[in-house]
């Protein structure tokens, strides 16, 4: 069994000794698995309830389709990017809780780690025609909330 105190992410977290500064890029990766992982679900979760209830009043899947990835302010677009900044947050706040170093620095690596998706999203040979808009939110609300969620935890400890 690994010693507590050799582990780098886990050997400072609950504990009363006092924090190392050293950066953690495990505990950013943590963060924005956090940041990358809760958004993709709940996005995917929102547009198929949306579908699903579009085509129980009698849309088409196509035209179901076509009115989901219009790129209005709808309200399950709202909601989406709501939950975008809260698993932002989320993303910093255990990025920094793990890293036991400045939580600036961990809150910036994993938000911009979990805007390293939207990204990769883009380089798909069929991206799709979205809005400069959109393509800002996509990148600036994961690096602001990671940010402010590192320094609200720094806040807290």
């Amino acid at each position: 069994m690994q010693n507590e105190i050799d582990d780098p992410v886990r050997s400072t977290v609950g504990s009363n000794k006092s924090p190392s500064r050293e950066f953690s890029w495990r505990a950013a990766f943590l963060g924005a698995s956090v940041g990358i992982a809760g958004p993709a679900y709940f996005g995917t979760l929102a547009a198929n309830l949306t579908l699903w209830v579009w085509i129980a009043q009698g849309q088409t899947l196509q035209a179901a389709y076509a009115q989901l990835f219009q790129y209005k302010f709808t309200f399950v677009v709202v909601m989406h990017l709501v939950a975008d900044a809260c698993f932002a947050f989320a993303s910093g706040w255990v990025s920094a809780a793990y890293g036991r170093g400045a939580a600036l620095v961990q809150g910036v690596a994993a938000g911009l780690l979990s805007a390293s998706f939207p990204l990769v999203m883009w380089l798909s040979p069929n991206p799709g025609e979205m809005p400069l808009l959109f393509r800002a939110l996509s990148l600036g609300i994961p690096i602001l909330g990671s940010v402010v969620g590192g320094l609200a935890h720094a806040r807290k400890t």
